[in-house]
């Protein structure tokens, strides 16, 4: 296979035409591949590109990776909402430990909500306190 001589950011965007086109052959779980060493690396973001990419196109160890990015707001900003998403479709598509990292998300949202609550609590108490 011949070297892509417009380097990475060149490849994906051609890759993603290649796709708009309806063409994949094999070519998505190469980005797949290459998101995985950069996210061993500590490369957040090059990594969060090439799940996008890949997970954008069905593939649930791609989803997987970019729930688990957009949990950890690794390479991108934490956003439980849009981790909860994707790690729905991971574990539809069979990725077992989406599971648990849904178990995750769902807990760290349900604790943000009880604090959320808890300082509403208190302002309508010190609120009705003052005009007593």
């Amino acid at each position: 296979m011949k070297a892509f001589e417009g380097g990475l950011e060149d490849a994906l965007k051609l890759l993603e035409k290649i796709w708009s086109k309806g063409t994949q052959s094999g070519r998505r779980g190469e980005v797949v591949q290459h998101g995985l060493e950069c996210f061993h690396k500590g490369e957040y973001s090059e990594a969060a590109r090439c799940f996008r990419l890949a997970a954008d196109q069905g593939d649930p160890v791609a989803q997987y990776h970019l729930a688990l990015l957009y949990y950890r707001g690794d390479g991108v900003a934490k956003n439980l909402p849009e981790a909860e998403a994707w790690a729905m479709k991971a574990q539809g598509g069979g990725v077992i430990k989406a599971a648990e990292l849904l178990e995750k998300i769902v807990a760290e949202q349900t604790e943000g909500l009880k604090r959320t609550l808890g300082m509403i609590e208190m302002t309508l108490a010190k609120a009705f306190a003052v005009r007593k």
